[in-house]
């Protein structure tokens, strides 16, 4: 009862510095902390015996995955990176086909998705259809009872770059959704910073649209 104890708030440990800290640490742009934050974290997974894998870890370990391979990607460590994106996603893929459609699970899919969706923007491996699917297992959750900050700020995130591979008018409306979540989360009264900034990005996006489309003015306004 003890060696289970001290295991769970271990694992609350590795959960918070995978979580809420890694989301603090993210816009210092401190690439290379995170990568090894994240690897760290893969590695106590895997250092545990078979008996003692629950769905629980199979989700942390794949939360953990999808972590280091976004720090991978962003310093251009692209095959590692796609290697970890793609199991995390095989995993998170198994969870919600077994009916675990928790929060975790769908969250966790949908950020592998997003984070292999979108390089394509710049011309990497990534496509439109993972951006799409991701916003897909999100949106439910979005407008569904008490969303979760982060669940929000993802979609937001998602809709933006989707938004980059849609016809000029359907990224108008992408974006315009996209800023409604983010006003929603507090965009727009600055107390979360992060919401702000994706807020601020959206709002760029849209106006390129705007200018294309020759709405100058709703362009200039945004």
């Amino acid at each position: 009862a003890e060696a289970q104890n001290s295991r769970n708030n271990a694992e609350k440990l590795v959960s918070f510095l995978i979580e809420d800290f890694y989301a603090e640490l993210a816009p210092t742009g401190r690439l290379e902390t995170l990568g090894k934050l994240a690897q760290k974290t893969v590695g106590y997974y895997d250092s545990l015996p078979p008996q003692q894998v629950t769905a629980q870890t199979q989700i942390n370990r794949a939360m953990a995955l999808v972590r280091e391979g976004a720090a991978l990607n962003a310093v251009g460590k692209i095959d590692e990176g796609s290697k970890n994106l793609t199991d995390a996603q095989a995993v998170f893929e198994k969870l919600h086909a077994g009916g675990d459609h928790s929060e975790a699970v769908v969250y966790g899919l949908a950020l592998a998705l997003h984070e292999q969706g979108k390089t394509v923007i710049r011309g990497g491996r990534g496509s439109a259809a993972q951006l799409q699917q991701a916003a897909d297992l999100l949106k439910p959750l979005v407008y569904g009872p008490s969303p979760s900050q982060r669940v929000r700020q993802l979609y937001g995130d998602d809709l933006n770059y989707l938004s980059h591979t849609q016809s000029t008018a359907q990224g108008v409306e992408t974006c315009e959704e996209a800023r409604k979540v983010l006003a929603g989360i507090g965009a727009l009264d600055l107390s979360d910073l992060n919401a702000t900034s994706s807020y601020a990005d959206t709002a760029d996006s849209e106006a390129r649209n705007l200018v294309a489309l020759g709405k100058l003015d709703a362009a200039q306004k945004l």
